[in-house]
């Protein structure tokens, strides 16, 4: 049992300042709450940098009616927004019990206007939609893609 107004957060370490703090926030409630986005260590550079956010948990296999239409308000709300995520695999959308969903991983997000690109360590085996590659512009197309392969 918790504690009353406790709640449990995800500290991620990453070793780039690259993270798409500002789309996250911009998604609002398709994405956990962010609290944080700073240099890990108070000597800022160590390289290394910090996320603290709500901790979403494991979710569920995505099946309801709910999740599709929850899918396509995400896509509208990321069009209508400017957001490009980038890397909208399964793993990286947690489908919750009650229909909605959340989006994990922002570390490529931004928008698309700023011209975001896909990272050079991007792994050229996984499906991904026509024109993405390492330092291709990430685009709203992109994210669409791989929401239809779900």
């Amino acid at each position: 049992a918790r504690e009353s107004g406790t709640h449990e957060v995800v500290v991620k370490l990453m070793s780039t300042s690259r993270y798409g703090s500002a789309a996250q926030n911009k998604a609002g409630d398709f994405a956990p709450h962010l609290y944080v986005h700073r240099p890990a260590t108070e000597d800022h550079h160590s390289g290394f940098y910090i996320a603290v956010m709500d901790h979403v948990g494991a979710g569920v296999k995505p099946a309801v009616d709910l999740h599709k239409t929850n899918l396509i308000r995400l896509l509208r709300h990321f069009r209508t927004s400017g957001i490009v995520h980038g890397d909208l695999r399964p793993q990286n959308i947690i489908f919750l019990e009650d229909g909605n969903i959340k989006v994990v991983d922002w570390d490529w997000a931004g928008f698309e206007d700023k011209k975001p690109c896909y990272p050079w360590t991007i792994n050229p085996e996984n499906q991904w939609a026509h024109g993405v590659a390492a330092g291709a512009l990430m685009k709203h197309e992109h994210d669409r893609y791989q929401i239809e392969l779900l």
